[in-house]
């Protein structure tokens, strides 16, 4: 008997006809790109301020009153200087300048405990500032480029299926993905007053929120677990859809681009 015909795999073979397709995907993959990372990273800047805030403490002076500082300064000058005419003028000099005097009294105060509170408070200040005034812009950023992404991707999916080309099936997902992924970023509580929800919240909520679980805790395990959820949990979750959206659209482009090359 003659030796059996041994099948050899099928070879795909580049399409000549698709390459104005190609071409074009090519493009419209290149802003893809673009929208992906900036949302990604708008999406990672919210995520490291919910872990610098709940376990690094850079925030946490924040949280003091600088009211406590002025009546802690008060007792050292009043010793110093004794009671009288001066105390009236000094209650003046306060009144006329804020908290300089008691600011001034406790730095003075400060190398014989081994701290600075008014430094420390100052630093956290300006931390809490210049994250909330980097966040703001980032969040309505990557609320942008999000919708971008969706449109992007559906077009990229639009081409292939007019050129007739592979991918297909990783492409609907990647598609599905980013639908899903902007609808836990879109702030839903500026429709829905009742859905406190969206990936890219509000920085000054989460202070707030969290300087209220460290001065009085949770209630209840509902109260701790809204707290994850709302600043943690729905964050990594975008950040998830993102990634594998962005996985499946790689695939999507290697087998409808790649291969017709």
């Amino acid at each position: 008997m003659a030796q059996e015909m041994r099948r050899e795999p099928a070879v795909r073979l580049p399409n000549p006809g698709a390459q104005p397709f190609v071409a074009a995907l090519k493009t419209v993959r290149f802003f893809a790109v673009v929208f992906f990372w900036l949302a990604m990273v708008c999406m990672l800047a919210h995520v490291a301020a919910f872990i610098s805030i709940q376990w690094l403490g850079v925030y946490d002076e924040s949280a003091a009153d600088p009211a406590e500082t002025v009546i802690e300064a008060a007792p050292s000058a009043g010793a110093a200087h004794g009671p009288g005419l001066f105390e009236s003028v000094a209650a003046a000099a306060t009144a006329e300048k804020g908290a300089a005097p008691a600011a001034e009294s406790v730095q003075k105060e400060a190398p014989r405990r081994g701290l600075s509170a008014v430094e420390r408070f100052a630093r956290a200040i300006r931390y809490r500032e210049c994250t909330a005034a980097l966040l703001k812009p980032l969040r309505a950023i990557g609320i942008l480029m999000a919708i971008l992404l969706v449109a992007t991707i559906f077009l990229y999916l639009q081409i292939a299926l007019l050129g007739r080309l592979s991918g297909i099936r990783p492409l609907t997902s990647s598609l599905f993905l980013t639908l899903v992924f902007l609808a836990t970023v879109v702030p839903w509580h500026n429709v829905f007053a009742e859905l406190p929800f969206g990936s890219f919240f509000d920085f000054e909520a989460l202070l707030k929120a969290h300087a209220q679980w460290m001065k009085f805790g949770f209630s209840d395990v509902y109260g701790a677990a809204s707290y994850y959820l709302r600043f943690l949990a729905l964050p990594l979750l975008s950040t998830l859809l993102l990634a594998l959206a962005g996985v499946q659209f790689a695939s999507g482009y290697r087998e409808s681009v790649v291969v017709n090359e």
